[in-house]
């Protein structure tokens, strides 16, 4: 496949620089998915039930939480960062800051981008705000280093969990208050079929040493990357945080 796409880019295999940028994966024209909305040009757009971000974290951050509400979606999407990989212009295993999971695309202002999102919850219109989710395929045992997690079609218990979650109506059903957010309680995700594999103790562990230090690296990259840009809803966001990780 490789040696074919070098041939139809006109590379040779001998080539010193690369044939395609490692972000052109991602640039396959959306009018293709064949399960795309047939409405999603429309003016009006397309009713969104949840937003779900995913960091790529060997440690630390569970397998699946929910924000709190639309403002702490928002500090859960800005203070995202991830292991990097092939697609980012760093080298090695370092965990690096990536907002939204698009870091390399951010065209403007991030500050004003996290005020434009903030702003969709006191729009006049009624709005029906999606939730927000954030998942983590990848927490590793630190003990082996394998994944704890299995992944690809298994993530579908993640996902199902995911959905009541949407059309529940008290929002403490099948979860459970964390210092992060909203946790699935022990028994919300169906482990049947995994063969007892799977550390869900693990997997859902929020250690508490861990996000005092996450709030650090937070704190200094909004400081030193956004400064005075930053919406006070973040700032009151972030302390609330601390707070939470320091009781």
């Amino acid at each position: 496949m490789m040696k074919k796409l070098m041939k139809q880019r006109g590379c040779s295999h001998r080539s010193s620089t690369p044939c395609v940028h490692p972000n052109s994966r991602f640039c396959a024209p959306a009018a293709q998915c064949p399960i795309i909305d047939p409405q999603w040009e429309s003016e009006e757009g397309v009713p969104i039930e949840a937003i779900i971000f995913g960091g790529r974290r060997p440690e630390g951050v569970p397998l699946v939480y929910e924000s709190f509400n639309w403002q702490h979606g928002v500090f859960v999407g800005a203070s995202m960062r991830s292991e990097v990989t092939a697609a980012a212009e760093h080298k090695g295993k370092m965990i690096t800051h990536d907002p939204f999971a698009m870091r390399p695309f951010f065209g403007y202002n991030f500050g004003d981008y996290l005020a434009h999102r903030l702003s969709m919850q006191s729009r006049k219109a009624p709005t029906h705000l999606p939730k927000i989710f954030h998942v983590n395929w990848f927490r590793k045992d630190p003990a082996s280093g394998a994944f704890l997690w299995p992944g690809f079609g298994e993530n579908a218990r993640v996902l199902e969990w995911l959905f009541k979650r949407c059309g529940r109506e008290r929002e403490d059903e099948a979860a459970k208050k964390s210092i992060i957010g909203w946790l699935p309680v022990d028994g919300a995700i169906e482990t049947k079929g995994l063969g007892g594999k799977v550390d869900m103790g693990a997997l859902f562990d929020v250690p508490e040493p861990f996000w005092q230090k996450e709030t650090k690296e937070l704190r200094a990259y909004f400081t030193q990357q956004v400064g005075a840009d930053l919406p006070a809803q973040v700032e009151a966001e972030l302390k609330a945080l601390e707070d939470r990780v320091h009781s």
